[in-house]
């Protein structure tokens, strides 16, 4: 060690050992100026060496955390195969894989991306743009409610991958055995507590009719109501893609997979084994020097321009990497995703449309007809002269009080003695009351009983007439599209 050879030096100098006195070396000013200045170079090569130790022993516990869950890996697929290989001590049982990561089961997807809908859609399935591998993947829960179609914006929208537990473990025993059933799975409202769950957040935009016009200039699909495209040419540009297809693409992606993973295993293996143990041995015999470190507190600003020395350290940095390998290969959807092709087939129906029609409005139809004036006739009697008293004196018989005038008159008055055989014993003056009736004569006189007046007569009642103005037709109309491999509509 650092500290021996620095104490048999002294011990070479000085021709003996010198005296310890009070902690201290006993010697003359001159080797104590020397003494001081090498104490200091020390301390500087005693904290790099320490710091080159910290980092050894943390790559040595990283190193051995992957090496514990590698064993611990390799041990179950060791357990599941002799299991297989005796023909299955335990009957129908189904090793439960622990819970893969959004990364690893993305392969068995297609279409579960990021979408731009159109603000104010009633009816989106995000669902119907999707496929998936039915072997791993038996259902999906889409939780769109924190999405708001009426109102423009990004919204989280999650997908709850129902993972095939039986299947999946399948795959994790034999991935080059796997064959993939790519189409489209049930839509479960809420996965149960037992099953295999993935969840995969991605994002809906919720753009106007303006938006969705400038993004459909990049060709980029803006969305409605059941998955209409709101500018149909965009559909041109959208990669088809089949069930077929999928299955092929996903079949080699999972090969290559496999060959990266067994060439990365190998050469850690062979890599790993004796850089380990001679870190191990390393990091035994250096460990007890880094407690020597806190005496370096006073001489660490001047470590400051030899701590760049450290990093030739990250040479030994290379033994992550080998284990980041692994995970760089999920980076293999991508290339499912550019053979992802879907066959759009135009899904269309007869619409009839009945005739068009303008109602026109006819008002009823009168003619005049005159009344004239209605009389009533009668006999009425019409007064030529008022009933009128005429007073007039007359001479009247003493004796029977007849009215003898005339016979005076006529100088006759003895025959009233003779003809009314009265004892005649003269006359005397009287008046009397002589009453004239009206005298008039009959008319027939019209009486007006209705003025004349003019009255409409209706000839016609009024009637709504149905004029045509466009002849019934059939239109074909294009209702959306559907791929005539996987069944996926859009």
């Amino acid at each position: 060690m650092v500290i021996g050879c620095s104490q048999e030096r002294l011990i070479t100098i000085s021709g003996e050992r010198p005296d310890v006195t009070d902690g201290g070396l006993s010697m003359s000013e001159s080797e104590k100026e020397g003494k001081n200045s090498g104490k200091s170079r020390k301390w500087i090569y005693y904290l790099i060496a320490g710091i080159i130790i910290i980092v050894i022993i943390i790559l040595l516990l990283l190193r051995s955390c992957d090496c514990n869950g590698r064993g611990t890996e390799s041990g179950s697929s060791e357990t599941a195969a002799e299991e297989k290989g005796s023909g299955g001590s335990k009957s129908g049982e189904v090793i439960i894989p622990e819970t893969p990561e959004e990364k690893d089961i993305l392969i068995f997807t297609n279409g579960l991306e990021d979408v731009n809908v159109l603000e104010g859609t009633k009816q989106f399935n995000p669902d119907g743009l999707m496929m998936f591998d039915r072997s791993i993947i038996k259902g999906i829960v889409i939780d769109d409610t924190k999405v708001a179609y009426d109102k423009t914006g990004e919204y989280d929208i999650n997908y709850t991958l129902v993972v095939d537990k039986e299947g999946y473990s399948k795959f994790q025993e034999a991935p080059e055995d796997h064959k993939p059933d790519f189409g489209t799975v049930d839509v479960m409202k809420e996965a149960g507590t037992d099953d295999l769950k993935v969840d995969v957040m991605r994002k809906v935009t919720v753009v106007t009719e303006k938006e969705a016009e400038k993004l459909a200039k990049k060709d980029i699909p803006v969305y409605t109501d059941d998955n209409k495209l709101v500018v149909e040419s965009v559909a041109e540009t959208i990669e088809q893609v089949t069930a077929e297809s999928l299955n092929e693409s996903t079949t080699e992606t999972i090969k290559e997979l496999v060959k990266e993973t067994e060439k990365t295993t190998a050469s850690e293996t062979t890599s790993k084994a004796p850089e380990t143990s001679k870190e191990a041995e390393e990091s035994v015999t250096k460990a007890p020097t880094t407690t020597q470190a806190p005496e370096t507190t006073t001489a660490a600003p001047e470590t400051t321009t030899t701590a760049p020395e450290t990093t030739k350290a990250p040479e030994t940095t290379k033994a992550p990497d080998t284990t980041t390998a692994v995970p760089e290969t999920t980076k293999a959807p991508e290339p499912t995703t550019k053979a992802h092709e879907h066959s759009w087939v135009p899904v269309t129906e007869t619409v009839h449309h009945e005739a068009e029609y303008n109602t026109v409005h006819h008002d009823a139809e009168y003619t005049t007809s005159h009344h004239d004036a209605e009389y009533k006739e009668e006999q009425v009697w019409v007064v030529d002269q008022e009933a009128w008293d005429e007073y007039k004196t007359i001479l009247r018989c003493n004796t029977c009080g007849k009215d003898i005038t005339s016979m005076i008159r006529n100088g006759t008055d003895e025959q009233h003695v003779d003809v009314d055989g009265c004892e005649y014993d003269g006359y005397h003056e009287d008046q009397i009351k002589i009453h004239h009736d009206a005298e008039g004569h009959n008319e027939t006189q019209k009486t007006l009983v209705k003025e004349a007046w003019d009255e409409k007569v209706i000839t016609k009642d009024a009637w709504d007439e149905q004029v045509k103005v466009k002849d019934a037709w059939d239109e074909t109309v294009t209702t959306g599209y559907k791929c005539s491999g996987c069944g996926a509509t859009k």
